[in-house]
């Protein structure tokens, strides 16, 4: 056990002499992300996120008559909704191929979608909006692959601009149930069933992507 442990923590004190931190940046019109990783050699394993996050409230104000008494009163409604989308990634990238400056590498990554947000509605005490988007936002699943090659053009050690092209695998996955009335054909009792409604989809899209890539350290 003891020869284990100095074996691990003398190939760790080896891979970090020459090793380097990794940051890097793309840009986007739609998504942006970053990525943190370690550059050992050839290989850089690397944790990625995208963010994306909204809040909306839409205000109904005005003059109505009371539904009970029939009496003029003022009123003010108000529905709010927050959303918040969170792809942490975990992924490998390899250079393969170097030409002087020019660096071409392959890259594959994985995935998972984070769902959040909540809807509130003055109009609702109870809030049943909010519960159903809960229920969605449990039962729903998102997952990507993610497989590509590209270059890097190194300025010097510490510093590359990057283009990528690659195939995405989206799964999505999404269950609901809800509740039926069924009639016993013998006795013509009603009964309340539970059903699912089960739907799920496979995207492959293609990517594009430049980066900015920083390497802190000497190689």
């Amino acid at each position: 056990m003891k020869k284990t442990t100095l074996f691990i923590a003398a190939l760790a004190l080896s891979l970090s002499a020459s090793a380097q931190f990794a940051f890097s940046v793309s840009p986007g019109l739609q998504l942006s992300g970053t990525q943190f990783g370690y550059k050992v050699q050839k290989f850089v394993p690397y944790i990625g996120i995208q963010m994306f996050m909204a809040k909306g409230e839409m205000i109904d104000k005005g003059t109505q008559n009371d539904p009970e008494t029939g009496e003029i009163e003022s009123f003010e409604d108000t529905y709010s909704a927050k959303i918040s989308m969170i792809l942490p990634t975990i992924g490998l990238k390899y250079f393969f191929l170097e030409s002087n400056k020019l660096k071409a590498y392959a890259n594959a990554n994985f995935s998972k979608l984070i769902l959040g947000g909540k809807i509130e509605d003055s109009t609702d005490p109870l809030n049943e909006a909010d519960d159903m988007f809960q229920d969605i936002v449990k039962n729903t699943k998102v997952s990507a692959f993610q497989v590509g090659f590209g270059t890097e053009y190194f300025f010097d050690n510490n510093f590359s601009l990057g283009g990528e092209f690659g195939l995405n695998m989206v799964s999505f996955k999404s269950e609901n149930e809800y509740q039926a009335i069924v009639t016993d054909p013998v006795t013509f009792e009603d009964y309340e069933v539970t059903n699912k409604n089960l739907f799920s989809a496979k995207f492959n899209p293609t990517y594009a992507k430049i980066s900015l890539n920083f390497y802190f350290g000497k190689e």
